[in-house]
């Protein structure tokens, strides 16, 4: 999408005039500015693979990802969601675990690591007016007014910037739960909102096995009808074709099946 650049090489002078031209570029900003651990427990830094690069040029409003093993999904779109609460004011944005502990290393790995390893002088650019972490999730309150939140479920409130992740573990597991998830936190979903649910697959049978039913229906229709955004029109103009070979070549190093490609319904404009 975007230049990388290995900012840490650069003295703090170079390093905030470099980053400071470039953070109005979200896709920059994704490809440059968070760190991460690796599979290895190593700090890096965040770099969007083929296959995340595909799910973000051809997202959506409301996003359903039937997705393979070592392709990175919950990452990115957790950066994602991350940078959306940084850079813009007013914004909730929450990422439902699939369970307790789940949320806990998800909030720690996916949101604190990230924002702690900022270059110092850009993250005390964003204040913090409540932050509370531990083995359940947690969350930041940032000045700005934007927040990101990490929990097993959202009972009260809404949100603009959505993540379920394991959707489909969760139905596999805990009906009521997902129950809970469709009826109280999707159902509060407005237009304008960004949602993702994401899964491995989890046999037949359940929400999200239905979403991802209803979700390739659909685009097989607009394939069909040639509607705009439809999947071949769109992977011709922004390049899709070329990015799905890459795909593939990254699975085959990582020793996985050919990749689940994600399933979509509303288009996102940025």
């Amino acid at each position: 999408m975007t230049e990388t650049v290995e900012i840490s090489a650069m003295t703090e002078k170079e390093q905030r005039e470099y980053i400071r031209a470039r953070l109005s570029d979200k896709w920059w900003r994704m490809n440059n500015l968070y760190m991460i651990e690796n599979e290895q427990g190593q700090l890096v830094r965040f770099r969007l693979r083929p296959a995340q690069e595909l799910l973000f040029r051809c997202m959506w409003w409301l996003n359903i990802i039937l997705k393979a093993r070592q392709l990175g999904f919950s990452t990115a779109i957790d950066i994602y969601l991350l940078d959306e609460a940084l850079f813009n004011k007013n914004l909730k944005c929450g990422i439902i675990a699939q369970d307790l502990g789940a949320a806990g290393e998800i909030y720690r790995t996916k949101i604190e690591i990230p924002f702690d390893n900022l270059p110092a002088w850009l993250k005390a650019t964003f204040v913090v007016t409540a932050r509370r972490g531990g083995a359940n999730g947690g969350y930041i309150l940032f000045k700005h007014g934007s927040s990101i939140r990490v929990a097993t479920s959202f009972r009260s409130g809404t949100v603009q910037r959505l993540h379920v992740s394991e959707h489909g573990k969760v139905c596999a597991k805990s009906p009521e739960k997902a129950k809970e998830i469709r009826t109280g936190t999707l159902n509060a979903i407005h237009p304008g909102c960004v949602a993702f649910i994401e899964s491995t697959a989890e046999g037949v049978g359940g929400d999200f096995h239905a979403m991802s039913v209803k979700a390739m229906e659909l685009q097989a229709e607009r394939l069909l009808l040639g509607a705009e955004g439809a999947g071949i029109l769109v992977g011709r103009h922004l390049g899709v074709a070329d990015l799905r070979d890459r795909i593939r070549a990254h699975a085959a190093e990582v020793g996985d099946a050919e990749p689940a490609e994600p399933q979509h319904q509303k288009r996102h404009q940025e």
